[in-house]
């Protein structure tokens, strides 16, 4: 949960997060932008956080080819 322990603790919309964390199942996510191969997320404020790749997307040192969804 990181940075989210501590932000927005009570927030509804976040509600599905806790749940998950808790539960320890994961969250079914609906897609709901497409957006072009040349959209880029910014990840910099999890990564000065300390946030590693690993608690979002998983092992993708590990990983044959890194895809979305």
């Amino acid at each position: 949960m990181n940075c989210h322990v501590r932000v927005k603790t009570q927030s509804p919309s976040l509600e599905k997060v806790r749940d998950s964390y808790a539960t320890g199942q994961p969250i079914a996510w609906v897609k709901v932008h497409r957006l072009p191969d040349y959209v880029y997320f910014n990840h910099q404020v999890h990564v000065t956080s300390g946030v590693s790749c690993v608690s979002c997307h998983g092992r993708v040192d590990q990983m044959i080819e890194v895809k979305t969804g």
